[in-house]
């Protein structure tokens, strides 16, 4: 099984460290794959994963074709995750702030996420984990990202399958 990941470049990702952390590969954001922040204004192309805290923007961009969404916000929309299921979108749940912060803001992510997971998969959502780590500190190897996705609610099997089909779709074409 082929395990998958997106940084962003500031994090220097080379083949070693591919190989270090066990990934097939490490995509970067920009480069291997479009990542927009709704939150900043602008608008995600067919294609992208949009990350926003907006439902609106949100919902806007599963519609124009987004092929997967990170929330941040701390409330589950609903509408957004029918949207989501409507239009084949993938959620994808951001592990690089569960390794950021500690304490009671991190015990706060992690409840978060878990409701977020649980409410995606009764939904029938694909659900994806990325670090989408700005620095190395905050990266994970394959299996650091199988045991917090447990930690927010996947099972073994689902967690590995995760990060290799749900991730896998964003960097391999075929």
């Amino acid at each position: 099984m082929h395990f998958y990941d997106v940084v962003f470049d500031s994090c220097g990702v080379d083949a070693e460290l591919e190989r270090k952390l066990g990934f097939q590969k490490i995509g970067v954001a920009g480069v291997d794959v479009a990542v927009v922040d709704l939150d900043k204004g602008r608008g995600a192309a067919g294609g992208a994963v949009a990350v926003g805290r907006d439902r609106g923007e949100l919902i806007s961009a599963v519609k124009g074709g987004a092929s997967g969404v990170v929330i941040n916000g701390s409330e589950i929309e609903k509408e957004l995750i029918k949207a989501m299921v409507d239009n084949a979108c993938a959620l994808f749940i951001q592990l690089s702030d569960v390794m950021h912060y500690f304490g009671i803001r991190r015990s706060r992510l992690i409840y978060r996420d878990w409701k977020l997971f649980s409410y995606a998969r009764k939904a029938g959502l694909d659900v994806g984990f990325l670090t989408l780590a700005r620095s190395r500190a905050v990266m994970c190897s394959y299996m650091q990202m199988i045991e917090l996705a447990k930690i927010i609610g996947a099972d073994e099997r689902y967690a590995r399958e995760s990060i290799s089909r749900v991730n896998g779709a964003l960097l391999v074409r075929t």
